[in-house]
């Protein structure tokens, strides 16, 4: 049986050369560089090691020696097991190079961890390097991606336990929505956003294959949801909305035409910057209307062209102010307030596994989603039928559209008067 031996390439070379270990087969043999390299001045061609010189050591004799040892049981041992092997298998050229570079050079073995793979997730979102049918992600649900990552470092932060892939299952799926009630106090929706998330993030991980769904969690696991009491804007609010002097206030007047594009096209608040000229079209009728194609949904959405908004475009020069949802929900507050929006209302909301009832006065519970709300519960009143309703609002289920309309009992009792009348 043929034995490993080594050799430097230029031996009469005054600078380090790489050893390289050397393998016959029969009349053919492999060469190949081990990356260790020692001066010739050093090196025994007839042990083929390095050697010792009293005088002046070298520093890494025994260290480097101890590696070519190592390599020259680990050729032999490799050229052993192929010739036990049964049948004998024929150990190759080719064979022992790629033994040697999995000896020599492993792979490097990359570990990704739960937190990571949801970072290059979002980065991939963020990039356009993960899209959506085609699509690229919204830049809102890239946020909302966010906000769920940074809820699964604060739960991480609070057990102190790290979160990995073989750590979630159905016992992390219940420890995580307890925290998100008990500690973080959250209601039902907001609970059932975080659960979302973490869905995405999962359904991500499996088709990665980083995590095995053992539990069925994806496909059984509930989502927390609940209708809540939300307020909606009616025609002599929105009126008074519209009537506001707010020629001494830029920042309000803005906010406030803007407002009022929601509150006319019951579009999202995302696609309130679609409205503009090369969105109109009209009928054969020559009945204008608004076409958009939904920024979350991607679905085509239409709407009536009233009057106030065509009003707005012309105001701004087809170029609608953009300000931030944030400062939008803010300056709402401030400027339902100004219009005497004051109604003291009810809203309802499950915190802590129970009901919670609070009181407020209307404005303050005024946001940009008042404005859907608004139109889709005002068109009802007045008689348009839910599926025309829903061409504006994009609804893709009349049962989801009921949920945005939002009428108390003496409002349902007035319509059902005249609808008896």
């Amino acid at each position: 049986m043929a034995n490993a031996f080594f050799r430097l390439r230029k031996v009469k070379a005054k600078t380090p050369q790489i050893i390289y270990v050397g393998y016959k087969f029969g009349h053919d043999q492999l060469i190949y560089p081990t990356g260790i390299k020692v001066s010739p001045d050093y090196w025994n061609f007839k042990s083929k090691r390095v050697k010792h010189i009293v005088s002046n050591p070298h520093p890494n004799r025994d260290l480097i020696n101890g590696k070519l040892e190592n390599i020259e049981k680990f050729i032999n041992y490799t050229a052993q097991r192929f010739q036990l092997h049964e049948p004998p298998t024929e150990l190759t050229k080719n064979i022992l190079k790629s033994e040697l570079d999995n000896y020599l050079n492993p792979p490097k073995v990359v570990t990704v961890t739960f937190f990571d793979f949801i970072q290059n997730f979002i980065e991939d979102c963020k990039t356009g390097k993960k899209l959506n049918d085609g699509m690229r992600m919204a830049v809102r649900t890239i946020k909302n991606y966010g906000t769920g990552f940074s809820g699964l470092k604060e739960y991480e932060s609070y057990t102190a336990e790290v979160i990995t892939f073989k750590s979630i299952n159905r016992k992390f799926w219940q420890e995580y929505v307890h925290y998100l009630t008990m500690v973080k106090k959250y209601k039902i929706n907001t609970i059932g956003s975080y659960q979302k998330y973490l869905i995405v993030f999962l359904r991500e991980c499996k088709k990665a294959k980083l995590w095995e769904d053992k539990d069925n969690l994806l496909d059984d696991a509930k989502i927390l949801t609940e209708n809540p009491i939300d307020v909606y804007l009616n025609k002599i609010e929105i009126g008074k909305i519209e009537l506001l002097d707010l020629s001494n206030n830029a920042r309000l007047e803005k906010v406030r035409d803007l407002f009022l594009i929601g509150l006319n096209t019951g579009f999202r608040v995302s696609d309130w910057y679609q409205v503009k000229p090369e969105n109109i079209k009209s009928t054969d009728k020559n009945n204008s209307y608004i076409e958009i194609t939904q920024t979350k949904t991607k679905q085509t959405a239409t709407t009536p062209l009233r009057p106030v908004v065509l009003e707005i475009l012309r105001k701004y020069n087809n170029e609608l102010p953009i300000i931030s949802e944030q400062k939008i929900n803010s300056y709402l507050k401030e400027l339902c307030k100004l219009a005497g929006i004051n109604q003291r209302v009810k809203t309802s909301s499950t915190i802590e596994g129970g009901q919670q009832i609070e009181y407020s006065e209307k404005w303050e519970q005024v946001s940009t989603h008042t404005a859907r709300r608004s139109f889709a519960t005002n068109m009802f009143r007045d008689g348009v039928p839910p599926n025309i309703i829903m061409k504006a609002t994009g609804h893709g289920t009349e049962k989801n559209f009921r949920k945005y309309l939002k009428l108390d009992n003496s409002e349902f009792m007035d319509m059902l008067a005249e609808q008896e009348n």
